[in-house]
């Protein structure tokens, strides 16, 4: 069996490992698509608490939105002119999104009898701030200069 030509973009390990564990993740979310299907058939209350509905709708689509968004970026990480170390604190960085958000959403209506926000809707702040972090991280990271090489410098 031949192996593919490496690219900018192949994946290293660490990243196809982190990949697995995140499409493995779409799963969870999938169930969680059911669940909620299933509440709404099969509970009449359910459909009483807008916010509930809405809240929950949120936190199961930004678990896949932000899902996405991390494996879309995992190439873009590998691709960063930066240490290993700092590979993975921008991995986590970024992936943490996907829990942080849908937690703060499922935590602010735990049930449908939830009339108002719960104040763990304040997770979304700390959610935003570790998401914002890494994207800069990694921005900064890919428009670095590479070093020049050895015994090139600027001696012309």
């Amino acid at each position: 069996m031949a192996i593919p030509p490496a690219s900018p973009f192949s994946l290293s390990q660490a990243s196809r490992n982190m990949g697995a564990v995140l499409i493995l993740s779409f799963l969870g979310v999938m169930f969680g698509g059911s669940v909620l299907t299933w509440r709404i058939v099969n509970l009449p209350g359910y459909l009483g608490s807008p916010l509930h509905q809405d809240l929950w709708r949120a936190g199961h689509a930004h678990a896949a939105l932000f899902l996405l968004l991390t494996l879309v970026l995992l190439p873009w990480i590998d691709a960063a002119r930066c240490s290993e170390a700092l590979r993975w604190v921008l991995r986590v960085l970024i992936s943490s999104a996907s829990i942080t958000f849908p937690l703060a959403f499922f935590l602010a209506a735990p049930n449908p009898t939830t009339a108002s926000p719960e104040p763990a809707l304040g997770l979304l702040i700390p959610g935003a701030i570790l998401l914002a972090t890494g994207l800069l991280i990694l921005a900064w990271a890919l428009l670095r200069q590479a070093p020049a090489p050895l015994g090139q410098g600027d001696a012309e």
